[in-house]
């Protein structure tokens, strides 16, 4: 299967992993500073220090070429989230090298996003109850979430859920490989992303790891053919565990739908190892686990009747099918008239579509609001459906299955104008919107939606075309110097 993979274009070249490695320590550098300069400002005693983590797929070793890099940052206990958010935030802005600058401090794990030289990154922050990390730090220790607030636990436990789930693989080595292949199938077909309700990187990871230990002998393309069976198979919500939960005296809620009324409606509990246990699959609601259940479906027939690898893995690996199948969309139209904070914003709206697709589920002429889980930025926003005024437009499409409607839809009008209103409400009165800000949401036919994709990708060619050309007129300067 890597070799596939790898003629695919999966893997990084050696030179792309380097960059990576020296981007982290740039950014190593950058985290040192901004802690230096917060316990100068407060008078603290040099000699503090911060420090970043990686976890995720970089950390596990099985990202895919472009893809972006989780790190948490860390620091001691008088740095504090609005430092983070607001101090190191600007510095970050200061840096000629990034770009694409934003951040989510109300997300369920606040964040900052950016690139730096072209490298994605995901940051997130704790700040440690710890006078200082110079003689190590073994985020595995629970002491170390003694004093924590929630949101640096949630920041923490990603690497030490990461490193949990290596010491509890049996063959490390065929998990590797199983895992890309699972990553990649998911997003082919478009069921990747805890922020639409679908699974994340850590959900598939857990869920890989647990077929690993159920046949640890197995080779690499069985775990993936067992994967499919076993979750298409499964018993929601029965949770999928890979081990004993801990407890411990620091008094954290850990996961447990008997006591924790929250923890009885997930629907596709996925715990993670590391204490304080948590559901990675919150955002999971009806209209993802039926799509999801729909795909694992069709990739356990796909690969039950496999002769020949490269041609199973082939039909595994189609694209999806999302906007052929379904004949009639909810669009949102993310917009701003300002150039500036635009990519915060983007990613507020981003964070709220499930929202919008559950009050859809609402609707009695809907069954399904199903998210497609990526967004459509447009270098020029379309000259329809009222956006041309605008300077900066990302779409998010939402399909709507009516699989269990009783009237046929072409005889009945599908209402779902009050869950339209309500969602726009509750976005424009969030005080992440600006005078600038916006959003737009259209009911759009299949139609509709394919000539927007068309302008998408004829947009998207375009700029690759300049940005081409634009490495080559370098290439060429730096030749004659």
């Amino acid at each position: 299967m890597d070799r596939y993979l790898y003629e695919l274009g999966f893997f990084e070249t050696d030179e792309a992993e380097l960059q990576r490695e020296k981007v982290l320590g740039k950014l190593d550098f950058l985290v040192k500073k901004f802690v230096a300069k917060v316990g100068e400002d407060l008078g603290v005693a040099p000699g503090f220090e911060g420090k970043i983590f990686t976890f995720g797929s970089y950390r596990l070793g099985v990202h895919s070429k472009g893809a972006d890099i989780d790190v948490l940052c860390v620091a001691p206990r008088h740095v504090t989230r609005k430092n983070f958010f607001v101090d190191f935030f600007a510095m970050l802005g200061a840096d000629e090298d990034i770009r694409g600058l934003s951040k989510v401090e109300d997300a369920y794990v606040p964040l900052i996003k950016f690139e730096f030289c072209g490298i994605p990154i995901d940051l997130v922050f704790a700040s440690i109850h710890a006078p200082s990390m110079k003689n190590g730090l073994n985020l595995l220790d629970n002491s170390i979430l003694r004093g924590m607030d929630e949101k640096c636990i949630l920041s923490v436990n990603g690497n030490r859920v990461t490193d949990e789930i290596l010491n509890l693989v049996p063959d490390t080595k065929t998990f590797h490989s199983a895992l890309r292949c699972i990553k990649y199938w998911a997003k082919r077909r478009a069921v990747y992303g805890h922020t639409y309700g679908y699974f994340g990187g850590v959900s598939y990871t857990l869920c890989v790891a647990r077929v690993c230990q159920l046949y640890p002998n197995a080779s690499s393309f069985t775990i993936v053919q067992k994967f499919f069976k076993l979750f298409m198979q499964w018993k929601w919500p029965n949770p999928v565990i890979l081990k004993k939960l801990d407890q411990c005296d620091l008094n954290f809620r850990v996961w447990d739908p008997a006591t924790n009324m929250a923890d009885k409606f997930h629907k596709m509990p996925v715990i993670t190892p590391a204490y304080p246990s948590m559901c990675s699959t919150h955002n999971v609601f009806s209209s993802t686990q039926y799509f999801f259940t729909k795909e694992l479906t069709r990739a356990y027939r796909v690969t039950a009747k496999v002769v020949d690898i490269n041609l199973c893995l082939k039909e595994l690996f189609s694209l999806s099918d999302f906007f052929i199948t379904y004949k009639n969309f909810i669009a949102v139209f993310c917009v701003s008239h300002a150039l500036d904070g635009y990519e915060t914003w983007e990613g507020f709206v981003e964070s709220k579509i499930r929202i919008l697709c559950g009050k859809l589920e609402e609707a009695e002429t809907v069954t399904y609001a199903i998210p497609y889980p990526r967004a459509f930025a447009y270098q020029r926003p379309p000259c329809k459906h009222g956006l041309e005024a605008y300077k900066k437009c990302t779409a998010y499409f939402i399909a709507l299955d009516f699989t269990n409607v009783k009237l046929m839809v072409n005889n009945r009008k599908v209402m779902v104008n009050t869950q339209v209103d309500d969602f726009n409400d509750f976005i424009l009165q969030s005080p992440a919107k600006s005078k600038d800000t916006g959003i737009s949401i259209r009911s759009l036919k299949r139609a509709d939606v394919g000539e927007l994709l068309r302008l998408y990708t004829s947009q998207k060619r375009e700029r690759e075309a300049c940005e081409a050309g634009a490495d080559g007129q370098r290439a060429a300067i730096s030749v004659f110097n």
